[in-house]
Formats: structure tokens, sequence, C-alpha cells
């Protein structure tokens, strides 16, 4: 019995010396990198994140803009009594639509939203975990979250 127990607390030193290991190896990694290096990747890493989220949230309000635009434009048509023009069947056209309180996209416009929000999770779990780990020289999360930054950076 007594060997089974020294046998196993053997076992946990020695993973737990694999681990100190493994975490200094990876501090040893980023302390032999140049500063001036470091500092360079994580300012551009920090250009491109606030670009990313910069320019993808104007990308939206301007779709937003847009169709609340026309959406007034459609409002004062109707109120104006111009009534839709019709195919030759008496059917209106896909695109002219009675306004029913809520913001319409085009076809095209939704592409661009989906474009923009896609991007928009591209900066949030690669570039900026990737930024936070280059800034900090080591991931700052436990194995959970650094498994699910990866999965989700895949």
């Amino acid at each position: 019995m007594d060997d089974t127990v020294t046998h196993a607390t053997d076992m946990s030193s020695l993973s737990a010396t694999q681990d100190d290991a493994q975490t200094t190896a990876v501090v040893d990694r980023f302390s032999t990198r140049d500063s001036t290096l470091v500092r360079a990747e994580v300012a551009v890493q920090a250009v491109v994140f606030v670009v990313a989220v910069v320019g993808n949230c104007l990308v939206i309000v301007a779709l937003w803009w847009q169709a609340r635009e026309r959406q007034l434009r459609r409002r004062l048509t109707l109120q104006a009594g111009v009534q839709p023009s019709s195919n030759r069947d008496g059917r209106r056209f896909p695109g002219h639509h009675q306004h029913h309180g809520r913001l319409r996209l085009s076809r095209m416009d939704f592409m661009i939203l989906h474009l923009t929000m896609a991007d928009l999770s591209v900066a949030g779990f690669t570039v900026l975990p990737q930024l936070i780990w280059d800034a900090l020289g080591q991931f700052p999360g436990n194995d959970v979250v650094c498994r699910c930054v990866a999965y989700l950076q895949v």
C-alpha cells in the first residue's frame, strides 16, 4: 500500500514538474524575443483590431441610415397617395412593400451586414486574443479558455 501511495505521489510531482517546465518554456520563448519586434507586432495587431471594429461599426451604421431613409421615402410615398407601379398581372413588384414599421434591408445590404458581422467576429475571436497573448507574453486564460479560443479561431 505504501509503495502505491509513494508511486502516485511521485507521478503527481512529475506531472507538476512537467507543467512547470512547459510554462517556463513558453515564458522563455517570449523572453528571448526582441522587445522592439514585440512592440511592433502588438502595435500592428492593435491597429488592425481598431480599424476592423471601427470600420465595420461604421458600415453597420451606414446600412441602418440607408434603410431608415428608404423607410421614410416609402412612408412619404404612401402618405402622398402615390401607388407603387405594378406589372401586367396587377401584382406589385417585389421591391414595393407596404410600410410595416420595421426597417427593411435589400438583399445586397443584408449580405453586407452579414459580412461585417463575420469580420467583427474574426476581429474579436482571432485578432484580439492574439493581441493579448503577444502583449502579455503568455495566454492569460486556463486550459478551457485556451481551447475555446483555439476552436473559435478555426
